[in-house]
């Protein structure tokens, strides 16, 4: 049985953690933008790099009549009605998802010279949206958008070379384009660069830049960099340190559909940073974080069902969240799951399930998952004595 001493200890590491120190942001296309994650490589990127995760953008619905409208427009050649009516049918807004759809009307719209689709269709070949993933076709849509002077094709070009996706990783080459990007009143192009600032490696790290950058990305509207503006300012990187100030962009980056920055604001409310502490508004956060795809959303509101806090102590709903979490890879999630299996809490006591679990996160890289192995077993000679 993992002791109180242990499950305390979990329970710091994992209720108090704020999203985004480990995750660059990079973003690629329009309509989502797209995050970059260490933990993970696409097909055919350079090993050790950052792979592509698509950020969740609420798209507006359509009404029918309003669609309607949009075919018409589409069919009477208006290029732009075109590059709507694919993105649609790519985000599923008020119609079914068709990526088939999606495409058709893209390669439309790029044939009437929109740029835009080109960088939709330069997408939808980098993440396999209706087509066979292709880093080569992705490249050369992006470069003709660039050539008509679209500044995210540009950025998006960067993208490329810093993963190294199907062409060689060359960082320099890449913060060269995120500056174009930028310089060409690209939100994504400044985002992207500050990011490499924030980061570092491709570029010195500079978190003076890094603000700077950021907040023009923000001021465009990318809800990401309005989340690592928060950052900046929780942790006092390049600015003085002001929770309210954090507190404030995240929130603004939540509003905007930003899934981590609604993990961040119930964070911010659990703790009482720059806030009123309440955990009823934590929870409710936790919660929207969760269903827009926040891993440690999911893992905070599991947190929150197991101990109780903004809400009753609810095992089944804790259980459900933190293997909604491991399910996609959080290694938290799983860490959770073991201690409720080696506790017995809601769930029948299991140390063979726990230790499966405890596996798994180890198995995915965190050293936590060894910890915990290590603990359950220097524990159950001491229960087997008990007995």
């Amino acid at each position: 049985m993992v002791g109180s001493r242990s499950a305390l200890k979990y329970s710091v590491l994992f209720l108090l953690a704020v999203v985004g120190s480990a995750v660059a942001v990079y973003s690629c296309g329009r309509h989502p933008a797209l995050v970059m994650d260490r933990r993970g490589t696409l097909p055919g990127a350079t090993a050790g790099k950052m792979s592509l995760v698509p950020m969740l953008h609420s798209t507006p619905q359509l009404t029918s009549l309003v669609l309607s409208q949009l075919r018409k427009q589409a069919e009477a050649g208006s290029a732009r009605a075109m590059e709507r009516l694919g993105r649609v049918y790519l985000r599923g807004s008020g119609v079914r998802r068709d990526y088939a759809d999606a495409i058709g009307w893209f390669r439309r719209a790029a044939a009437a010279g929109s740029p835009g689709a080109m960088i939709e269709l330069g997408e939808c070949y980098l993440m396999g949206f209706g087509v066979q993933r292709n880093y080569a076709k992705s490249l050369a849509w992006d470069k003709k958008a660039a050539a008509l002077r679209d500044a995210d094709g540009l950025n998006n070009i960067g993208f490329i070379y810093m993963n190294g996706l199907g062409v060689a990783h060359d960082p320099t080459k890449a913060v060269r384009y995120f500056r174009r990007a930028a310089a060409e009143g690209s939100a994504l192009g400044a985002g992207s660069l500050g990011s490499c600032y924030m980061q570092g490696g491709s570029v010195r790290q500079n978190y003076v830049k890094a603000r700077y950058w950021l907040s023009r990305a923000a001021a465009g509207g990318l809800s990401a960099s309005m989340n690592q503006l928060g950052l900046i300012y929780m942790r006092g990187l390049g600015a003085p340190r002001s929770y309210a100030t954090a507190f404030a962009w995240f929130r603004k980056g939540a509003s905007a559909g930003y899934a981590q920055a609604m993990n961040n604001v119930g964070v911010c409310y659990l703790r009482g940073l720059g806030v009123l502490q309440d955990d009823a508004k934590a929870f409710k956060w936790f919660g929207r974080g969760a269903v827009a795809g926040s891993k440690l959303a999911m893992c905070h509101l599991g947190t929150s069902y197991l101990y109780g806090r903004g809400t009753s102590v609810d095992f089944v709903q804790a259980l459900f969240w933190y293997k909604k979490a491991a399910d996609v890879g959080a290694t938290r999630g799983m860490l959770y799951i073991g201690e409720m299996y080696a506790k017995g809490l809601g769930v029948e006591k299991n140390v063979p399930k726990a230790t499966a679990w405890f596996k798994k996160a180890a198995a995915a890289g965190d050293p936590r998952g060894k910890q915990a192995l290590e603990e359950l077993k220097e524990l159950a000679p001491a229960a087997t004595t008990r007995k």
